[in-house]
């Protein structure tokens, strides 16, 4: 009976709504249109940085990007290298790679004439490129509860193994592709804190398990799995983490504020005129391992 209440007086809200005939505008500010630029600096090439701005509150569709642009790359204040536009539009790339101990930052010139707005000149933070360890290899194996390293659901795992460099403080981050499609809903950071110097999928009874890195398979097809590891800065990390509570821990009662993700990115005229996004450096490793049925 309950339930029969409940979904008639759902019905008479809903009947009332539709018999409603005034019309109420909402006057809605929309917010000024900012700059969006990011992109990397690698051990490996091509590196690149993308160019784009916001939207406005009520616009539809893909954001602008920037086209008319002049991207430079500096490495420890020296020009290395002027990025060069791609056939995507508001990309822009390069063949040049970074250091590891070096730093790098970019300067972005927007010209006049771009519609979103007005011709400015910015700039990113410097970023030390700090070492990454080098990916050992990668095996398939099938686990369940009673293995090591453990799996929940039993199936077919991919593990990494990789000996992690001794001096405390290197921060890392993963990134996962399975038949070069992007896993772009995850952020998957950790640092060197409790496994300092330690080989990661060593035997014994004190060895550190490898890590279990994607599964289970899908054991009616053939897959390829990609993963790069890189090295980030501090910045970067705390960065992410910021992306990760706004973008892809929401829904809860208990989930944070929502607050500006600031990165690096800001106006060489006005530097407290910070545009969105992060141009990062960092060393990369990369594996591939292919499943079969």
């Amino acid at each position: 009976m309950k339930t029969i209440i409940k979904k008639l007086g759902l019905f008479i809200f809903l009947f009332a709504l539709a018999s409603c005939q005034d019309v109420i505008e909402l006057d809605v500010e929309d917010s000024a249109v900012k700059i969006v630029i990011d992109g990397r600096i690698t051990n490996s090439s091509p590196n690149y940085v993308e160019i784009s701005t916001t939207a406005g509150y009520f616009d539809q569709g893909a954001t602008n990007r920037v086209n008319n642009a002049a991207v430079v790359l500096y490495e420890d204040g020296d020009t290395v290298a002027i990025l060069s536009p791609d056939s995507i539009p508001g990309l822009y790339s390069t063949p040049y790679q970074g250091i590891e101990g070096k730093e790098y930052e970019i300067s972005v010139e927007v010209f006049p004439g771009n519609i979103a707005f007005e011709a400015s000149v910015w700039k990113s933070k410097p970023e030390l490129l700090k070492r990454v360890f080098a990916i050992d290899s990668m095996n398939i194996r099938k686990l369940n509860r009673n293995t090591t390293p453990q799996a929940f659901e039993e199936g077919y795992f991919a593990l990494m193994y990789f000996q992690e460099v001794p001096g405390i403080g290197d921060i890392y981050r993963i990134r996962r592709w399975l038949n070069d499609t992007l896993f772009t809903q995850e952020i998957f950071t950790f640092d060197d804190e409790f496994f300092d110097g330690e080989y990661v999928g060593g035997t014994g009874l004190f060895a550190i398990p490898a890590f279990n890195i994607y599964g289970p398979f899908d054991e009616d097809r053939n897959d390829l799995l990609k993963v790069e590891a890189s090295s980030i800065s501090d910045d970067f990390s705390s960065f992410l983490d910021i992306v990760d509570q706004q973008v892809f821990q929401v829904g809860g009662p208990f989930d944070s504020p929502p607050q500006s993700i600031i990165g690096n990115i800001y106006n060489l005229e006005d530097p407290n005129e910070y545009g969105l996004g992060y141009f990062f450096a960092g060393a990369i490793s990369v594996e591939e391992i292919t499943f079969t049925k």
